[in-house]
């Protein structure tokens, strides 16, 4: 079911590792970023930094978008959200880091560049991003649902606990938000109410 494999998805993506090299993110070519098609047919390079189905094709239409217009928040951010699809942490910091200097009030740049932070372990900036992106927009569950998970790890479960409920108060469908909810349930040694969300979750 769908809701598994968001599960399984979510686990696997909290247990990737950066790929990225020491080289800053503007030193790059296709061959080092793992695109074996730097040839593409396509309408064009905002056509393809705007799409999302071909992460490799994203990054090379925001490359060219960038190299024509270096100060394009959009084409920034879109491309430092493919980086942190592929894993390249610290290029999604880097692109991030730009966008929040053209543009500080963009709070999912905050919440991405976090989420590369907690990817890279470096659990104390990730917090201070992610409550960055809340204090913007207090509606993005999805930050804090990430806070929660890095509190968790970290041993804060009341603070965990806290953003958890955040979340699913927010959105109360969102499989993810449950999973989570139900992990800290289960860490305060709660387990009615953490398989009641389990249940949520996987049915």
């Amino acid at each position: 079911k769908w809701s598994r494999q968001r599960v399984v998805l979510l686990r696997e993506q909290l247990g990737r590792t950066d790929q990225a090299s020491a080289r800053p993110p503007e030193h790059f070519d296709e061959v080092e970023l793992g695109i074996d098609h730097p040839v593409l047919t396509h309408a064009g390079p905002l056509e393809d930094c705007a799409q999302a189905q071909d992460i490799d094709r994203r990054i090379l239409g925001c490359s060219d978008r960038i190299r024509q217009f270096p100060g394009d928040a959009t084409a920034l951010f879109n491309r430092g959200s493919a980086y942190l699809g592929k894993g390249y942490f610290d290029r999604a910091i880097a692109d991030n880091t730009k966008v929040i200097a053209i543009d500080p009030a963009y709070a999912t740049a905050y919440y991405h560049r976090g989420m590369a932070y907690e990817r890279k372990e470096q659990n104390d900036l990730a917090v201070t991003d992610l409550s960055k992106a809340v204090e913007i927009n207090p509606k993005l569950g999805r930050a804090f649902d990430a806070r929660a998970r890095i509190y968790l790890k970290t041993g804060q479960r009341t603070l965990a606990l806290r953003d958890a409920e955040r979340a699913v108060a927010i959105d109360s469908l969102d499989e993810t938000f449950r999973d989570t909810r139900a992990r800290v349930y289960e860490a305060l040694g709660r387990p009615q109410e953490a398989i009641a969300d389990f249940r949520r979750v996987l049915s």
